[in-house]
C-alpha cells in the first residue's frame, strides 16, 4: 500500500483512523477514496475512536465518498471527528454529525465550496442538533442563521473548549 497505508491506522486497536494527503501525495482522489473504503470494509466490527481526515485543498474529493465515510464513524460511534477539507461542499453533510450520542470532539474545518453555483460559501448547521457528550468543538468557515450559539452546543455543561475561526452571520 505504499508510506500512506502504513499511516491510515495510528493504533495496534483498530479504533483510531488518522488520513493526512501528505502521506498519499502521489495519489490522485479516486485512489484515495478506494483505498479508504477499502479499509473501512476491513475493519474490524468495533467502536471507533478517532476519525481524523486532512485532505489536499487542490484535489476535491467526492462529496458522496466523505458523506460515507463519515456516516460510518458516527455508525461506529466514533469519539473524535476531525475533518479539514478545504474543497468541499459542505451545505450537503450527513446529519447524523450533529446528533452522534458518543462524540466527544468536532473539528470541522472546511474552507470555501468549490464551485460557484453552492448556495453557502460556509457549514450550514442543521436544524436539530444534540452532541450530549460533546467536550471540544472547532469549527471554521461556518455560517449562523438565526439561532443562538446555545442551541448547537446544547445545554450546560458546555464543552470546555469552543473555538471558532471565520464565523459569518447571515441573518
Amino acid at each position: 500500500m505504499g508510506k500512506g497505508g502504513k499511516q491510515a491506522v495510528e493504533s495496534d486497536s483498530d479504533d483510531i483512523i488518522h488520513l493526512d494527503y501528505r502521506d498519499f501525495r502521489c495519489w490522485g482522489a479516486e485512489k484515495f477514496a478506494r483505498y479508504v473504503n477499502s479499509l473501512l470494509l476491513g475493519r474490524r466490527n468495533v467502536d471507533l475512536h478517532t476519525f481524523r481526515l486532512h485532505w489536499d485543498p487542490h484535489i476535491p474529493l467526492k462529496c458522496s465518498n466523505v458523506r460515507s465515510w463519515i456516516r460510518y464513524a458516527v455508525k461506529h460511534k466514533v469519539k473524535v471527528l476531525d475533518m479539514e477539507l478545504r474543497m468541499y461542499d459542505k451545505t450537503d453533510l450527513p446529519p447524523g454529525i450533529f446528533t452522534c450520542r458518543s462524540l466527544q470532539e468536532l473539528n470541522l474545518q472546511w474552507g470555501e465550496a468549490p464551485y460557484q453555483d453552492i448556495e453557502h460559501k460556509g457549514l450550514v448547521p442543521p436544524d436539530i442538533i444534540r452532541l450530549p457528550s460533546l467536550k471540544k468543538l472547532t469549527l471554521r468557515d461556518v455560517e449562523v442563521s438565526e439561532f443562538p450559539l446555545s442551541s448547537f452546543i446544547g445545554p450546560e455543561p458546555w464543552p470546555r473548549r469552543i473555538a471558532f475561526d471565520r464565523l459569518c452571520n447571515v441573518s
